[in-house]
This record gives C-alpha cells, sequence and structure tokens, in this order.
C-alpha cells in the first residue's frame, strides 16, 4: 500500500534558495505535488529507526519492548484509511507522547529517499552509533546524514499536529525558526575550514498532519555540515552497520556477526577501504540455511528470506511478530561485496500480495511465551519441532528487510 503525502516549498523564499541544488531539476517533477511513499517503509521507521539523539535497540529483548509500545502506539493515533496519514488524536496529547517527533523523521526521510534513491540502510549512522559495544566518536554529526554515493545528503525533520495543515500553525512556524537559525553558525565553521559551499545536499523538513487532509511536508533549505569520509565509505559503512544490527536480532551466526564487526572497525580505520573489496568475512556458513543459528527460525517465501520470530503480548495471550533479511543481501555481506551491497535494492512483486510464511521452533527451546500464545503450531514428533505455516501479506522494504505480525489461525 502507498501513502499519499503533498510536497511543497515551506514559501517562495525557500524555493529560490532551492534553485541553487544539483538536483533541482528532479525537484521540479516531485514537489508542488503528492508523491507517493510505502506504508510499509513508512512503519519500519515508526517501529525500529532512532533518531540521533535517541539511545536505539541493542538487544533481543529491547527490540521486543519498543515493538510492542510502539505497534499500540501506531494503532492509537494513526489512520490510514483514505490513503495517506491522518491523526486520530489532538494536537495536546501528540506533542504530550512525542510522536510527532517520530512521525517527522518517518515522512521526511521517507520522502528524501525518493528524492535521491536511498534505502533505511543508508541512516544507520548516528551519534549513538556502536560497534563491539562501543560509542563510535567519528559519527559526532548532529543531524540524520545518508550518502547517495556521490554527495552526503543531510535533513533534519520536524514534525507536527493541527487542526488543519493547509495553515502554518504556530508550531509549524516554531520549527521552521529553529531549522533555519543553524544556518549561520554552519556557514561560518565551513568557512573556517575553507569548505566549498553547497559540497553537500542538507534540507529542513516539517511533517503536518490533521485529521482530514492528506499530510504535508514543507521543504526548508539550510546549510550543510561537511563530513571528512568519502560519500562511498560512509554509505558502505551506513549499510554494514545496518546489516549488523539486524543479524544479531535474527540470529545470524556468531561467527558471522564478529567478523562482520570487526570488518567495520577496519573499514572505519582504513584509508583505502577498497583493500577489503570482495574479501569475505571468515564464517563456517557453507549452505544458505546455516546462515542463522536461532531457535525460533522463519522461512519466507520459500527461502527467499531468513530471520527470526518473537511474542508481542496482548489481551488474548501473544501474537508473533517476524523480523527477516532476504538470503541475497545476506549472502552480499558475508561475501563483503560493496558495488553490490551499496547498489542492493530489494523490490519483489509478491511482496504486494501473499506470501508462504513457516514458523519453527525446537521443542527443547519452548519458551513460556510460546505456551501462551494463540497461534496454532503443530508438532513433528520427528524433527521435534513445532511449525507453523501461513500464506499472507507481510511488510517488506527496500532494504532487504520483512517483517510483521502473523495471522493466528492456521492455514487451511
Amino acid at each position: 500500500m502507498n501513502l499519499k503525502i503533498f510536497v511543497d516549498y515551506y514559501n517562495a523564499g525557500e524555493e529560490k534558495l532551492f534553485e541553487c541544488y544539483p538536483n533541482y531539476q528532479e525537484l521540479k517533477t516531485l514537489v508542488g505535488k503528492e508523491i507517493t511513499i510505502s506504508k510499509d517503509e513508512f512503519l519500519s521507521y515508526m517501529m525500529f529507526t532512532e533518531q540521533a539523539d535517541e539511545d536505539g535497540w541493542r538487544t533481543f529483548p529491547e527490540l521486543k519492548k519498543k515493538v510492542q509500545h510502539r505497534l499500540g502506539d501506531i494503532q492509537d493515533i494513526l489512520d490510514f484509511s483514505n490513503g495517506s496519514i491522518q491523526s486520530k488524536q489532538s494536537s495536546e496529547r501528540m506533542f504530550a507522547s512525542k510522536m510527532t517527533e517520530r512521525i517527522g523523521v518517518s515522512i521526511g526521510i521517507n520522502v528524501i529517499n525518493k528524492f535521491h534513491c536511498l534505502t533505511e540502510a543508508d541512516w544507520a549512522i548516528t551519534p549513538n552509533t556502536y560497534i563491539a559495544g562501543k560509542r563510535v566518536k567519528d559519527f559526532d554529526y548532529e543531524i540524520e546524514m545518508a550518502s547517495d554515493g556521490a554527495k552526503f545528503i543531510q535533513v533534519e525533520n520536524k514534525g507536527t499536529v493541527s487542526d488543519d495543515n493547509n495553515l502554518k500553525s504556530s508550531s509549524v512556524s516554531k520549527h521552521y525558526g529553529s531549522i533555519k537559525a543553524k544556518k549561520s553558525n554552519i556557514i561560518t565553521r565551513n568557512k573556517d575550514n575553507e569548505i566549498c559551499e553547497n559540497e553537500n545536499i542538507y534540507y529542513g523538513t516539517i511533517a503536518v498532519l490533521d485529521n482530514t487532509n492528506t499530510a504535508k511536508l514543507w521543504l526548508v533549505d539550510p546549510e550543510a555540515f561537511q563530513v571528512e569520509w568519502s560519500p562511498r565509505k560512509f554509505k558502505l559503512i551506513s549499510r554494514l552497520l545496518y546489516y549488523s544490527d539486524i543479524f544479531s536480532i535474527i540470529g545470524v551466526h556468531k561467527a558471522i556477526q564478529k567478523s562482520l564487526k570487526d570488518r567495520i572497525s577496519q573499514l572505519i580505520e582504513s584509508e583505502n577501504i577498497e583493500d577489503f573489496n570482495k574479501n569475505p568475512l571468515k564464517s563456517n556458513a557453507r549452505f544458505p540455511m546455516t546462515f542463522l543459528e536461532t531457535s525460533n527460525f522463519v522461512n519466507v517465501n520459500n527461502s527467499l528470506a531468513f530471520g527470526a520470530f518473537f511474542f508481542i503480548e496482548n489481551d488474548n495471550g501473544g501474537d508473533v511478530f517476524i523480523m527477516a533479511l532476504t538470503k541475497t543481501i545476506i549472502k552480499l555481506v558475508i561475501a563483503q561485496d560493496f558495488d553490490n551491497i551499496l547498489e542492493y535494492e530489494f523490490v519483489d512483486a509478491e511482496f504486494l500480495e501473499k506470501v508462504s510464511i513457516e514458523l519453527s521452533v525446537r521443542s527443547s527451546k519452548i519458551s513460556s511465551d510460546f505456551e501462551k500464545t494463540k497461534t496454532d503450531f503443530v508438532f513433528d514428533k520427528k524433527r521435534k519441532r513445532y511449525f507453523y505455516q501461513k500464506y499472507q501479506k507481510i511488510s517488506s522494504i527496500s532494504s532487504g528487510r520483512i517483517f510483521g505480525l502473523i495471522d493466528s489461525t492456521k492455514i487451511k
């Protein structure tokens, strides 16, 4: 499902400033009209990504807790019934819950991804980036940042709710002032470092929801921060960090996880990352099925993707939530094929409809959550595993992440 977003310049003055952007001609075809973003991509940002000043999830229990909480928030506050995004709650309640910030990031980055053909994996580097449990100081930037391989794409995202998003409320004006206030300081700093203007691209975005109209995104032109790394290096490390985090959640072999973390550290220190291109990670994984060692195993669409599942508590017992990655991107990361990792974008028309999903868990690894679930698992005595199969719609995004709740009734 796609969601409509009306994108426009904040005012005529801002539109004039965008004329110097290297992609201005492309922007002219997208701005001042409705565009669409993927609902799955929007939901993924809402549930899994963190803002630059917010601690993320680094363990399985942290992820489970956040997903359970955020699924409830999304259902309580947002409405997608008319093909866009509306708020079910008043602006006061939304501000109090801090959900306006997350909505601003989710809409803003999805629109910028559309402008520059980026994926969720390109935004993994933040001030809270950790490798092997240590925060990496090299990434001490104040804003969301990605790379298209040639330039850095930077964005400051704001979000708010109003009674009528066709009007610029006081909260919208406040966000605009906040974005523009940084401009003079950045210009001064860049001139001190003899950095050329427009070397990078920096967007300000303000997403505004109400309970009636199509969601709106205002574009603002701040000044770009400058970065010491090459855009290719930044994009590669961002993607590897992103997949490293998901590897730990879905239960990729620990030998592969450790080798990937070591490789990221090597790439950060390296003056020539191409020395490591197509130099595979060290692992004992010989077959696709051995990439994972999780007890709660997920197989999506006949081995197109692998992952893990966990249980979300509710009044009826518990639902099953899955997270998986495509086999293709898992193999590319293990092979360290830089060009194909950088170009990877998952698109599969089958996921617009229903796909097959198989869950399995070892009988020796049954948890208390499993005992409470309403999902109708079937025990295979010979294999000593519980299985559940379903043919259903599941969320998938361009980075290769597959996720969502599993229907609780057994396939007939």
